[in-house]
């Protein structure tokens, strides 16, 4: 588990990571390491007959802590990258000093609902 971690943490792909939380995985894991070669030098000095000094719970107790440091910094993922503002197209229906026109070519720039409504009366 330690040896998966800290390749994580060793690689390119880990580069967003801060050196803070690569000292902090590095630093889990090797107490963790350190924590399991005692521990088997203890018990290879105990007689069988003895009750084990390392079990299995412990080991997955030691697990358990190192997985709930390490997990979350080494799945942190990576930042967004920054965007890029495209600019804005110009408005092409309305240039500089032309008034807007209508559909039948009339001008329509000063043109109100209510002269709209006259227009059509007249029309008709």
């Amino acid at each position: 588990m330690c040896a998966r971690f800290l390749s994580v943490v060793d690689s390119d792909d880990a580069a967003h990571l801060s050196e803070e939380e690569r000292t902090t995985v590095r630093t889990e894991c090797d107490n963790a390491l350190k924590w399991l070669q005692e521990k088997q030098g203890l018990q290879s000095q105990v007689a069988k007959s003895e009750p084990a000094v390392l079990t299995t719970a412990d080991i997955q107790k030691k697990q358990d802590v190192v997985g709930r440091v390490c997990t979350p910094i080494t799945t942190k993922p990576k930042p967004a990258p920054p965007k890029v503002e495209e600019p804005k197209p110009m408005d092409t229906d309305v240039q500089d000093g032309e008034e807007a026109v209508g559909a039948e070519g009339e001008d329509t720039a000063g043109t109100t609902e209510a002269g709209k409504e006259e227009t059509m009366e007249d029309a008709a």
